[in-house]
C-alpha cells in the first residue's frame, strides 16, 4: 500500500490536467458539492469481477481523476464545511492512480529496476 500511495503521488504530480478539462478558474460551492458526490460515487465503482482499486472507476482515464484531484483541493479552500469529503475524495482517486501505475509498473516487468532505483536513492 506505501509502494501504491508513492506510486501514485510521483504519477499524479507528473501529470498536469491540460486541455479542455483543466480548471481554468474556482469551482463554486455548488459545484464543487456535485461534482464531489458524482466523482466519490464513480471512483467506489468496481469493475465487474474486480476487488481492487485498480479498477475502480475503470472507465475514467488518470488524466481525467487527476483533474478531479485538481478540483477537490480547489474546493476544500472554498467551502471549508466539506473539506473532509474533498479530501477523501481526492485520496481515493489518488489510490486508483497509485495503483494503476504499479499495475503499469509490474506489467511491463520494471518493479525491480524500480525498486533498485530506489534503493541507490534515486527518488
Amino acid at each position: 500500500m506505501k509502494l501504491a500511495l508513492a506510486l501514485a503521488a510521483i504519477l499524479l504530480i507528473g501529470i498536469p490536467p491540460g486541455g479542455q478539462d483543466a480548471v481554468k478558474h474556482a469551482p463554486s460551492i455548488d459545484q464543487c458539492r456535485a461534482d464531489q458526490a458524482l466523482w466519490d460515487s464513480k471512483l467506489r465503482q468496481v469493475a465487474p469481477g474486480s476487488k481492487d482499486w485498480a479498477h475502480f472507476a475503470n472507465d475514467t482515464s488518470v488524466r481525467t481523476i487527476t483533474h478531479w484531484d485538481t478540483e477537490m483541493s480547489q474546493c476544500m479552500d472554498i467551502d471549508h464545511e466539506r473539506v473532509a469529503a474533498y479530501s477523501r475524495t481526492a485520496e481515493l482517486g489518488t489510490l486508483v492512480g497509485g495503483d494503476r501505475a504499479t499495475d503499469f509498473i509490474a506489467r511491463h516487468n520494471l518493479m525491480g529496476q524500480f525498486l533498485a532505483e530506489d534503493e541507490a536513492g534515486l527518488r
